[in-house]
């Protein structure tokens, strides 16, 4: 089957493997490997118990607190990224969760509540995912191996960021557990950069601003693994504005007679 363009957004993993098993295979390819670590915690709101009778009499889906008012229909706050304090920060209601949230099974709506810091991640060009010429996957794929390190201000970072949700979560009330939760590399499923974009074909990025790949004109690629910076924050949004500069490029060459 011949095409003027190819798209291939397979993930942020498999897209990069779909190029090698492709013969595509520029030096940047599956390098610069990127993901957000994160730490996450949990805490009671105290400060709401005393409206709960109030809540029962007027049938009200709404618990004030000293801060405001917590909805049972809401799901995150975000705290943005600063140079400050370099975390994403997440506020989410999770009486929802059908795991256990406390050790009392009289929890007041809405006052349990998750708190999560996300970091960006120092690049490396060793943070990579690796393919197999002699191995293949279940889908008789290039087998995949991931290399991927923290750095020292990576684990600085993380430091900063367990010490800070303690703060945040005292803060908000009483923390759920002795200490915070770093989860491991790679949770966030976020992954990111294996088909990193760049301004230039220098052999440090795969596709160009238009997501083209370099090496073979007419290929573009989309999804995370194309955004080449680091990021503290869900990259959906981003993944999907370069998605549609792609799509114009390619809506613009087929208009051309």
């Amino acid at each position: 089957m011949r095409a003027r363009f190819v798209v291939v957004a397979a993930d942020g993993l498999r897209t990069a493997q779909v190029l090698h098993a492709s013969g595509i295979r520029p030096a940047a390819l599956g390098r610069m490997l990127n993901d957000q670590s994160q730490v996450v915690y949990a805490a009671r709101i105290t400060d709401a118990a005393a409206d709960v009778a109030a809540q029962e009499r007027t049938g009200s889906t709404r618990v004030s607190t000293a801060s405001g008012a917590i909805s049972e229909q809401s799901g995150v706050s975000w705290v943005p990224y600063t140079d400050d304090e370099p975390f994403h920060g997440q506020i989410m209601q999770l009486d929802a969760s059908p795991v256990p949230l406390a050790d009392d099974d009289d929890v007041v709506p809405g006052t349990i509540v998750g708190l999560g810091l996300f970091t960006a991640k120092d690049l490396q060009w060793d943070d990579r995912v690796e393919f197999s010429d002699e191995q293949t996957d279940a889908y008789g794929m290039p087998a995949m191996r991931i290399h991927y390190t923290l750095s020292p201000h990576d684990h600085d970072v993380l430091d900063r960021a367990r010490t800070r949700i303690v703060e945040l979560a005292k803060a908000v009330g009483d923390p759920l557990g002795d200490r915070p939760f770093t989860m491991p590399l790679g949770a966030s499923l976020h992954y990111q950069g294996a088909t990193r974009m760049g301004a230039t074909d220098d052999g440090r990025s795969v596709c160009g601003p238009d997501s083209e790949v370099w090496e073979a004109p007419g290929v573009y690629v989309a999804g995370n693994n194309v955004i080449p910076t680091s990021m503290a924050c869900n990259p959906t949004l981003t993944s999907v504005a370069l998605a549609v500069r792609g799509a114009r490029r390619i809506a613009e060459e087929l208009a051309r007679p």
